[in-house]
């Protein structure tokens, strides 16, 4: 059993879906609204289950164009 101290808070459930998405394509890539990701770079998104179900972000992370880091 493990025992929290009473000054560690516990992450938010929203701090746990944020992550990175790298783009490995030969251009920049455009995602969501306004979001470029230049070409070998990553951009943070606070959101990736929901930006996933985006019918083009789920075929580029299928083929591999992006992908979650």
């Amino acid at each position: 059993m493990t025992t929290r101290k009473p000054d560690e808070a516990t992450p938010p459930k929203e701090a746990a879906k944020s992550k990175s998405i790298r783009n490995n394509y030969r251009s920049p890539l455009q995602i969501g609204e306004g979001m470029i990701i230049p070409v070998g770079g990553s951009i943070a998104v606070d959101d990736v289950d929901a930006l996933a179900k985006n019918q083009t972000v789920a075929a580029w992370l299928k083929a591999g164009v992006i992908e979650v880091i």
